[in-house]
């Protein structure tokens, strides 16, 4: 168990450098899908506390970032091989990008501070965005890999096309 443990700090680590071999070695292991849901759920979990509702909504709110994650990694798998993908690249599956895209997660442990500590708006919100940028960088650089390292001008137009029904629903699904 500690090795696991070890093992998942370390993958994180990688990814909050943007290491492309942590990415690498998060997309090959199949164990690392029950650590990217513990990735997400702990990293969400820094979100939940900031809205209101008592514990109730604490606990919800991560299950509910779960949910966001499978589908958000099956729209950015769904955009990629479906209107990204050249005819002579290599297949890919959608495990190792949800394994990825539930990695690229880790940033939002930033927030965390937002509760720690009382922040005027104007930090938190830069926290809150900066953190935001850090998720959307790793997921670029995990699609990248994922995908068989096509350039980063096509992974971002996938992320974004992905991510903007989410961006636009995201804040009345969590009540803001």
């Amino acid at each position: 168990m500690w090795n696991q443990v070890k093992t998942v700090y370390s993958r994180v680590l990688g990814v909050l450098r943007l290491d492309p071999q942590a990415f690498a070695e998060i997309h090959a292991d199949p164990g690392a899908t029950y650590q990217a849901v513990a990735v997400v759920f702990i990293s969400s979990l820094a979100v939940s506390v900031q809205v209101p509702g008592g514990w109730f909504t604490t606990l919800v709110v991560p299950l509910g970032f779960i949910a966001w994650w499978v589908v958000a990694a099956f729209i950015i798998y769904w955009v990629a091989t479906t209107f990204f993908t050249k005819e002579d690249a290599t297949p890919t599956a959608y495990a190792p990008v949800a394994r990825g895209i539930g990695f690229a997660m880790a940033p939002r442990i930033l927030q965390i501070f937002l509760i720690i500590i009382e922040l005027p708006v104007p930090f938190g919100r830069i926290i809150q965005l900066f953190s935001i940028g850090w998720i959307f960088a790793a997921m670029a650089v995990s699609t990248h890999i994922a995908l068989g390292r096509p350039p980063y001008t096509r992974v971002t137009i996938i992320i974004a096309l992905a991510m903007l029904p989410v961006i636009i629903l995201e804040p009345f699904l969590l009540g803001g």
